[in-house]
This record gives structure tokens, sequence and C-alpha cells, in this order.
């Protein structure tokens, strides 16, 4: 009992740091109940609040249970048959939620936990082995390097362990690394650190959902979700056999959606999304490999399939943008949330590739490892220090260190962090915006297509029309010749802004935006590139036609688009309009 004793303090009276252990009054058989920090998302229809209970039990023999979430909004847990006299049929609520379901299990002697997430529209109930909760350790050492002030080093520490990968929260104010056997979370602002207990088997990674919510734990055994700030042990989440239903042994984990959606990719087999909702995991189609990552605000995930071999797939259609076999095995991959590309870095080879048909990507000088911001700078690793790598020219941040592991937080406030081999890890906190007046606009146009692309996911069209037109007018007021890049920027915006429209199902605007699309197709140079776009800009032309009651105008239009190169779903769709 006494290694869950810290959990009652976390969650009745915040972090319990430095404090005496509290030995909890037991109820029952209970050890502790507590409300997890309760979250809010929001919706294409508005906000809905997203409520968590926690309520952990020992049980001293095997005993029935039953979890019953009740219609009116009330979650009981009723423990039956339970050691002591007069125990029976004890009742604790947990929640509050809009559910009516039940769960009974036989279960064997031990510690349990069960969690409960709930929303007005649905809820889920979770029942799971304890294992061992998170352990707060001393606070971390600080180094000679610590020199308050923005734009340079805001802090830095000696880890209390030489890590192999390391993860940034959003906000920048959390921190997350693993050695392959042990994890550890980091409050940066504080300087404490605790120890996270992974399932079974080497660990694989450590990551933040997007809306950082939890911190998980991925071993070969399963992802462990950690609640934020409470630390609760939320759920393990594990990729099992479809047919067998046994688990599978877990590779890689990835957030696959702006909550808590994850992305298993297990050491054989396809990789599957699932939810903490009790819905189906669904299994992403042609998606073995060995390794991932994401951008879930973007709608896009990078599959490593092999040593060499890799592919961008969007979310939503499951579709690969494109697939890569480079010359040599990179050591670190890495996908930029502004559009489907990723910076590749390992011993001869350094580059950005880019997935979209008919994209080129580029070279960058050689790098160690380097990670992406929410606006799309890079930020990297190279013999002479830590750089932003946005143009040609890098700007470089002081003091040169010999870095070996960097990451990105995904929020406004940039923080990047960076470990040497020694452990000594630093922290730069920047200011928001490109260090160069110059690049402001274009930062900010990848920043607006972002949020366009994030909108466009979570079926936001207004929204993201809304972004797609200020990409539109940033570019439109650019210097020549900022970055060669910008026409096919332009480009996509308006093919965006015009599939945004056409579910807005404003017929004339999408018209007009294809229309567009169309003109600045034939200024782009011949390639691929100029064919899909053309052939896009005719379809969808033609879509918004056929939707306005106009077949007849339409049907040579999605023909011109078939003879332009029209590939894909599109094309399907375009012959089997045209057929007579």
């Amino acid at each position: 009992m006494r290694r869950y004793a810290w959990l009652f303090g976390v969650l009745l009276m915040g972090a319990a740091m430095g404090q005496e252990e509290v030995v909890p009054l037991r109820v029952g058989q209970a050890l502790w109940r507590a409300e997890v920090t309760p979250r809010t998302i929001t919706t294409p229809d508005g906000e809905r609040q997203i409520r968590a209970d926690a309520f952990a039990f020992t049980l001293a023999e095997p005993t029935d249970i039953r979890l019953t979430l009740r219609s009116y909004g009330a979650v009981v847990a009723t423990l039956n048959q339970v050691v002591g006299e007069g125990a029976a049929e004890e009742r604790t609520e947990l929640a509050t939620v809009d559910a009516a379901q039940s769960y009974e299990r036989t279960l064997g002697a031990g510690d349990y936990l069960i969690v409960v997430i709930g929303a007005p529209i649905s809820s889920a109930g979770y029942l799971l082995a304890l294992a061992e909760p998170a352990e707060y350790d001393a606070r971390l050492e600080r180094g000679v390097l610590a020199q308050p002030g923005r734009d340079e080093v805001v802090a830095s520490w000696l880890l209390p362990f030489v890590p192999t990968a390391i993860a940034l929260s959003p906000s920048g104010h959390w921190a997350a690394a693993h050695d392959g056997q042990q994890a550890w979370l980091f409050d940066l602002d504080a300087g404490a650190a605790w120890r996270l207990a992974a399932e079974p088997g080497p660990v694989r990674r450590v990551l933040f959902s997007p809306g950082e919510w939890v911190v998980t734990v991925a071993s070969s055994g399963g992802a462990r979700l950690y609640s934020l700030p409470d630390l609760v042990p939320l759920m393990t989440m594990r990729p099992t056999d479809r047919a067998t239903g046994e688990p599978l042994e877990l590779a890689d984990v990835a957030f696959w959606n702006p909550e808590l959606g994850l992305t298993l990719l297990p050491t054989e087999g396809n990789a599957s999304f699932v939810d903490p909702n009790p819905e189906p995991a669904l299994e992403v189609v042609a998606s073995a490999g060995v390794a991932l990552d994401s951008a879930p605000e973007s709608g896009w995930i990078a599959l490593r399939r092999g040593p060499n071999e890799f592919s961008i797939i969007d979310i939503d259609s499951q579709q690969a943008f494109g697939e890569i076999t480079f010359g040599r095995a990179p050591e670190h991959f890495s996908v930029s949330p502004t559009e489907p590309a990723m910076l590749v870095t390992g011993p001869g080879l350094s580059q950005i590739w880019r997935a979209a048909p008919g994209t080129e990507g580029w070279q960058v000088p050689p790098l160690r490892v380097g990670g992406w911001s929410y606006d799309g700078r890079l930020y990297a690793a190279d013999d002479e220090g830590v750089a932003q790598f946005l143009l040609n020219n890098p700007i470089r941040l002081r003091p040169s260190l010999d870095v070996e592991l960097l990451a990105v937080n995904s929020g406004p406030l940039l923080r990047i962090m960076a470990v040497r081999a020694d452990g000594q890890a630093v922290v730069w906190e920047l200011d928001d915006g490109p260090a160069d007046g110059a690049e402001s606009p274009l930062a900010r146009a990848r920043s607006a297509y972002a949020a366009g692309l994030a909108a466009f996911n979570r079926g936001d069209w207004a929204d993201a029309h809304v972004q797609f037109v200020i990409v539109r007018d940033l570019i439109e007021r650019m210097p020549p010749g900022l970055d060669p890049d910008l026409p096919l920027v332009e480009a996509m915006a308006w093919l965006r802004a015009s599939q945004a429209s056409y579910m807005l199902r404003d017929w004339d605007g999408s018209r007009a935006e294809a229309e567009r699309l169309i003109e600045l197709a034939a200024a782009l140079p011949e390639g691929e590139e100029r064919t899909f776009y053309r052939a896009m800009g005719l379809y969808r032309q033609a879509d918004a036609l056929w939707e306005a009651g106009d077949q007849a105008a339409a049907r040579p239009i999605y023909q011109r688009a078939l003879d332009a190169g029209l590939t894909g779903a599109a094309a399907a769709d375009a012959q089997q309009k045209v057929a007579p």
C-alpha cells in the first residue's frame, strides 16, 4: 500500500512534491479516489468538457466487480464480495457523465485502477491493473550554462541519465526523455523530475498529446498514458492481432488527432488508429513499418517502412502523399507541420523530402538532428551547434554546443531543448516570429496554412477557408523571389480554399477558386506540379458545377481533367461521372 500513498497527496492537494507520505483512509477496499484535471476540447459545434476520474483499490482475493455508468449521469463502481464485514455493495461515485453502460468482471487479487473518461455526448470506462506509479525524484542539477533571458539559454540541467530520445510538450513547460530502459518527465520551469513506469519491455518513445493532456511512455509492451499535470496512469493501449485479439509487440506510437487518438505500430503488421472511446481500432492499410512521426493537427503521419524506405500518409484518406527510398539509412527523421514533408539526417544524408505530387525537396548542410516549429521553421544541430535553417543562411543560437539530441515544441512560445553526449540539457526560449523581418510574412503564411489544415481536418470548413484566404493574401504581398516555393504554396492554398468552399456548399465560390487555381498552375514550370494542379483545378471546377445541378456543363470539364492527367480517387470519381 505504501507505494500508492504518494498518489493520494498528488491528486487531492496538487503536486505533493517533497511532502511527507500521506496514508489514505480506507473506505471498504478503496485506496483513493479523486477527479483528474478536467479538460476542454473544441468541436465544430462548440466546446465540450472532458472529465476523467480515477479510483484505485486492492483486492486480497478474487472478487466480482461491476462498474455502472448510470443514464442520468452518475458513474458508480460497486464492489461485491469484498473482504471485510459490512463492506459488500459499497458504492462510490466516480464522475458525472451522460452514459448508460455496465461492465462486470471477476478480478484476481491485486491492485487495480478504474478510470472513467466522459463528455456530455460520449464516455468510456476502463478497468486496468495499476503498475508502478510515477516516482518523484530530486530536483535537477543546474548547470553552468543557465543564463536567464529571452533569445538565449534560459535554463540548463545535468539530467540524471544520458537519454537516447527527448520530447517537449506543446507549451514547452514539460519535457520527457528515455534511454531505452527508463523514462523521465521534467518540469522545465521548476526543475523537478519524475520517473515514469512503463509496460514491460524496452522503452521505444516518450511523447506528449497535442492538447498537452497526457504524457505517453511507449515500450514494446504497450503505450501507457499519464494525465498532466496529475500524473495519474490513465490507461495502456496495445496493438492487437485482428484475427486472435492477442496483443502484439509495439514498435512505435504517434498521435493522430489533437486529443488522445494514438497510432499504434506493431513490430509485425499494419498500424492502427485507436482512441480512448470504446470504438474498434481502425487498421491503416499497407502501413507496416518500424517507426512513426506525426503532425496530428495538420493531418499526416510519416512512416518509416524499412531502413531506407519512407512515406507520408494522409490521416483522413489513409492514402500516401508519396513514397521514397533513400540511398542511405537516416538516423533521424522529423515530419513538418506545415506541409507533407520531412527532414532526414544521418551520415552522408541530410535533406528535406517533400511528399506532395510534383514537389521537390531541398538539400541542407550536413545536420545531426532537427525539428520543426509550429509555423514551419526548421531548427537543427550541426557540427557548429544549433541554428534555424528556414532559408539558406543559418541563424545561430548561442552558446555553440556539441548536440546529440534536439526537440522543438509545437506552441507559439517557442522553446528548443538540446542534449549533449554527457546528459547536459539546455533550453532556449525564442521570441515568437522569425528572427529576420523579411521572413516574417512567409512564416505567417506557413502558420496560417497549418491552421487551415487543422480546421479542415476537424471539419471546421469556415475557419479553414478563412485561413487559406489569409495565406493567399500574404503571398500576394510578398516581394518576388523571397522563396522559390511560394508559387506552389499559393496554388495549394487556392486548392484547399476551393475544397473548403465546396464543403460549405458555396458552389460559385468553389468554382471561382478552381478557375484561379488553373491560372496559377499554368504559370508553374513544366512537370508533375503543373500537371497535378491544373488537373485538380479542372476537377474542382467540374465538381462545383455538378453539385450546382449543371451536370451537362460539368461532364466535359471532368473529361478535360482526366485528359490533363488527373489521378487517384478524383480520377475514379470523374470517370464515373463522364460514363454514359
